[in-house]
């Protein structure tokens, strides 16, 4: 009866899975090694509800547990994302991420896990925490109205002396972090952003800029369109903290392309970025990356994909070459 009384309310339940391998060059000499088992499962609760005045008020949450031989975590419930929503405005607190986490664009939209690292135009400084309760607290301010996007958000990231934090920046395509947290607080940093974006006839143009302490400083541009046969899409992104030299900073500036061509219950996605480290610091290199991205519908909300990355060595590991990424696997929702 407690079951039934929660559906009628709007609370949802939605999972998926995923299992495969991945091999990451720059791994080879560590103790995991290069090639290594990939298994994952979300669950997400979703709970929403309207009052007399017709404000829509909601939030979800994720219970996330992930393993592969190189990382073996136990599960864990994230943190929380609320919302009230009315009209074309939406207004979220907690858990979230920041406007340029969320700007159009920003990712070529590949589905491998791991293969996407260098595919991302930039990467936030804070977005959805998966697992773990999460370093995020913020609000962010949404307007959606005829083609026009206006994101406006306020963070506030918390380090603890024993977190662990995995996300976008080591390939996770989705655009989540996976946190785990422990100890007594190390450092806080708080961020203001901004995006607007704008859509017509199948063309989406974007912009966005961040502005944080320690001089994280991040703007973006965006365009996207629909050519009827395939989606093309490209993004430019300035960081003016990418790398750290001892006490120097370094900026960085990144071009990236991309290609998205259905072929039937297949969809292909190729991909070109090349990135100019403003800075001295002999072990980060500047470089091109490319790489493609195949997902097959199999029918029943399962998805075959495989991709492969040569992604420029970023922090000198592999003797400044390129770092070759390549995962398959099988995705599914229930």
């Amino acid at each position: 009866m407690a079951a039934a009384e929660d559906m009628a309310s709007g609370v949802s339940l939605a999972a998926d899975g995923t299992i495969g391998l991945s091999y990451n060059e720059a791994n080879k000499d560590k103790p995991a090694g290069d090639t290594n088992s990939l298994a994952r499962l979300n669950l997400n609760v979703t709970g929403v509800t309207q009052s007399a005045a017709g404000i829509e008020f909601g939030g979800t949450f994720r219970y996330r547990s992930s393993q592969s031989d190189a990382n073996v975590t136990s599960g864990d419930w994230s943190g929380a994302k609320l919302h009230a929503a009315m009209g074309p405005v939406k207004l979220e607190l907690g858990n979230i991420g920041d406007a340029i986490d969320a700007l159009p664009g920003r990712s070529a939209g590949t589905a491998a896990t791991l293969t996407n690292n260098g595919s991302v135009a930039i990467n936030p400084i804070v977005g959805f925490a998966s697992q773990g309760p999460g370093a995020v607290n913020g609000v962010n301010l949404q307007y959606d109205m005829a083609g026009l996007k206006v994101y406006l958000s306020a963070t506030e990231e918390t380090m603890l002396s024993s977190d662990s934090v995995t996300g976008p920046a080591s390939g996770d395509t989705r655009g989540e972090y996976q946190i785990s947290k422990g100890g007594a607080i190390q450092s806080k940093s708080q961020q203001v952003a901004g995006h607007v974006a704008y859509t017509m006839s199948g063309w989406t143009l974007a912009g966005g800029v961040l502005s944080g302490d320690d001089d994280k400083d991040i703007a973006a541009l965006s365009v996207t369109g629909d050519l009827g046969f395939m989606t093309v899409g490209g993004a430019f992104a300035r960081n003016d903290d990418a790398y750290i030299d001892g006490d120097k900073k370094e900026a960085a500036d990144k071009v990236r392309v991309h290609a998205k061509i259905p072929l039937g219950a297949t969809t292909l996605i190729v991909w070109g970025a090349d990135e100019d480290r403003n800075g001295t610091a002999a072990e980060y290199k500047d470089g091109g990356s490319f790489g493609l991205d195949l997902a097959h519908d199999l029918g029943g909300g399962v998805t075959a994909v495989a991709g492969y990355s040569n992604v420029a060595d970023s922090n000198g590991d592999n003797g400044g070459k390129a770092d070759e990424l390549a995962s398959a696997e099988i995705q599914f929702k229930f």
